[in-house]
């Protein structure tokens, strides 16, 4: 019986006592009215407001940046506004304060005063890139060979032509209750082509939960949307979906649409618009994301055109409000042939369930560290679905060091890392699971 290693990378969790906050904030909101009190009885004394937001310093949560309605998700008696851990792009600056929340700008160069970053007001792609595949190739019981398949394009979304030193997995330390660390070594790239699938049909199923408010606040999911409906080629045909359980959402859980001629599938590029259009700030509800996905892969096979079928889905892998499983929802698109292609922005997405989904499917995960990303990675996406792409076959061996004798890599452990892939124009990031069966 073998034991669960896994790297934690990128991104931590914090947790803290809801009632300690609660109480916090209670006193603090009672100091407040004591001194409200005191003003009107001396005659005009000032009650301090830096934020301008109606409620006093001593009482805000969040005293340096308005917030009237004192949101505080994490109920760390700290406002989302002023919460240092929502701060997606890492440049210090919390996303509620920050001009451009999704790309890292602690300049806050706004040239032109609209009060959008800079660094957001006119996205300019980078490079990015994703996994395609991994595999386990043998196994010993402290270390491990494997093989991931990663794909990299350029910010013209050119395939990008790369050394095997571009490429590093870098150790993290694993189950550190129990002294373990992994440690990996590069034992070969090559270069590979795919085999051609087709012109493709694709089911694009966007996350419109009030968690992804928080993941994709500026609406880069609906711009790269956009792009890969652009770069549609003749025979190929999108869907577009959209889930959350929310009471105005449409349809609860998932909502499709027809193109402007009534078509569920459509071949013009221009087709879903307006609808994106409209799903853009729209986002609120519960996430019901593998009910979603079943109702995605159910609709793609009643509903597309081509037999080479997929589902794309934006998500941050978060799931709160369904009955579904994540293991039903991936043993039903395996036997409908569905491979799910899942893509996340921002260091909050669950890059765990993310990698389940796509590589048990036969699908592909990449992850955006910034909205540029999305952009390069949707226009090459659709060579990648017809099999018309290139890729490397990166070859590894996974080790582990420390631990006791009987700490092992056996049957049942999973492995989770990134590959850093050093690209002209900055780094890509691609996450990726191996399971050893």
């Amino acid at each position: 019986m073998g034991f669960y290693v896994s790297t934690k990378i990128l991104y931590s969790r914090v947790y803290r006592s809801r009632f300690s906050g609660t109480r916090v904030l209670l006193l603090l909101f009672f100091f407040s009215v004591a001194l409200v009190g005191c003003g009107g009885e001396s005659g005009g004394e000032r009650v301090l407001d830096s934020d301008g937001d109606g409620i006093a310093d001593v009482a805000d949560n969040c005293p340096s940046v308005s917030n009237p309605d004192q949101r505080d998700d994490d109920q760390d008696g700290i406002g989302d506004a002023c919460d240092a851990l929502i701060d997606s792009d890492g440049d210090g600056i919390a996303d509620a304060a920050d001009n451009c929340p999704s790309v890292s700008n602690p300049d806050q160069r706004d040239d032109d005063q609209d009060g959008i970053g800079d660094a957001c007001d006119s996205l300019v792609a980078l490079p990015s890139g994703g996994v395609l595949r991994s595999d386990v190739l043998n196994y010993s019981p402290r270390s491990a060979d494997f093989t991931v398949d990663v794909f990299a394009v350029g910010a013209d979304t050119q395939f990008l032509s790369l050394d095997p030193e571009d490429f590093v997995v870098e150790g993290f330390d694993s189950r550190s209750d129990m002294g373990l660390r992994l440690e990996f070594e590069q034992t070969g790239v090559t270069l590979q082509s795919q085999n051609s699938t087709g012109p493709y049909s694709a089911a694009f199923l966007l996350d419109q939960s009030g968690s992804i408010a928080g993941t994709d606040p500026l609406d880069h999911r609906i711009e790269a949307a956009e792009i890969f409906m652009e770069n549609l080629l003749p025979g190929e045909e999108v869907g577009l979906l959209a889930f959350a359980s929310d009471d105005n959402f449409p349809y609860i859980p998932v909502t499709f649409w027809r193109d402007s001629d009534g078509n569920r599938f459509t071949t013009d590029p221009d087709g879903f618009d307006t609808v994106l259009q409209y799903l853009a700030d729209t986002e609120s509800g519960g996430t019901p994301l593998y009910e979603s996905i079943i109702i995605a892969v159910r609709y793609t096979v009643q509903n597309a055109n081509n037999t080479n079928r997929v589902v794309i889905v934006f998500t941050d892998g978060e799931n709160t409000d369904s009955g579904t499983s994540l293991e039903e929802a991936i043993d039903y698109a395996n036997e409908r042939g569905v491979p799910l292609h899942t893509v996340a922005l921002s260091a909050g997405a669950d890059l765990d369930v993310l990698s389940q989904m796509a590589g048990k499917t036969g699908g592909s995960l990449a992850w955006a560290t910034n909205g540029p990303q999305l952009i390069s990675y949707y226009g090459a996406l659709g060579s990648y679905l017809s099999g018309s792409a290139q890729f490397y076959r990166t070859s590894w061996t996974v080790r582990l060091v420390g631990g006791s004798g009987s700490s092992r890599l056996g049957s049942g452990a999973s492995v989770r890392s990134s590959i850093a892939v050093n690209a002209p124009g900055g780094v890509i990031y691609i996450p990726f699971r191996i399971e050893i069966e």
